[in-house]
């Protein structure tokens, strides 16, 4: 999920890339959001870049 928010998908697309529904992709990204203790897919990003558990090029784990 972390990947997709880096990489800059909408809940959508990454709904499709996951095989779920809307509501559940909303439901995995409000996780993230709450995990990391951010309120939007920015902050998430960023601090998912900058801690360098993502790629910010790839998007791709890095740990």
């Amino acid at each position: 999920m972390l990947c997709h928010l880096v990489g800059g998908k909408d809940t959508k697309a990454m709904a499709r890339s996951m095989r779920v529904t809307i509501s559940t992709a909303r439901s995995h990204t409000q996780r993230v959001l709450t995990k990391l203790n951010v309120h939007t897919r920015l902050e998430a990003t960023t601090i998912a870049v900058r801690s360098g558990m993502v790629s910010g090029d790839t998007g791709d784990w890095l740990l």
